[in-house]
């Protein structure tokens, strides 16, 4: 059951990202949501998990738009890596630490995402970083303030585990 809950949101994620959020635009930079959802994935239930949804849900964009097909399978996917190290702490983590959390994850999908884009002919990285990454990370950072100040605590917050039982 949990894992059509995932898929749900994957899907619905997807659909707000590709229909709705491309009309949120600000200077050509729309919020990541599904970026968001792997946080919360990766948070939630671990690195294994995180990597797993951010794998689909990268790839899921990228098949949906009219871009090179990986970059974001990538870039999503060492997110939900990143987010699963917080993944299992015993005091679980606030809305700060959350944030914080979204914040860095933000900031190493935009970076990888702007080294992949610099190996195109003329592109330069530093350009990348201030047009695009930048504006993505305060961006989708915003998005994420308000889902975690909107949402109940226990949807987003890391669930704490107390034995090696509840790491399997």
């Amino acid at each position: 059951m949990k894992y059509l809950s995932y898929v749900a949101v994957l899907v619905v994620g997807l659909l707000v990202q590709v229909a709705l959020l491309r009309f949120a635009t600000v200077l050509g930079v729309a919020p990541n949501v599904l970026l968001l959802a792997t946080v919360v994935v990766g948070l939630r239930r671990g690195q294994i998990a995180g990597m797993l949804f951010g794998f689909l849900s990268g790839l899921a964009l990228d098949l949906t738009t009219a871009t090179l097909v990986g970059p974001s399978a990538l870039g999503h996917t060492i997110v939900g890596f990143v987010a699963g190290l917080w993944y299992g702490y015993s005091v679980g983590l606030n809305r700060g630490a959350s944030m914080m959390v979204l914040v860095l994850c933000s900031s190493v999908h935009e970076f990888v995402m702007a080294g992949i884009h610099a190996l195109t002919p003329g592109a330069g990285f530093g350009f990348l970083l201030l047009r695009w990454a930048l504006p993505g990370v305060v961006y989708t950072s915003l998005v994420g303030l308000m889902v975690f100040f909107l949402l109940p605590e226990k949807v987003w917050r890391a669930r704490p585990v107390t034995s090696l039982r509840g790491l399997l």
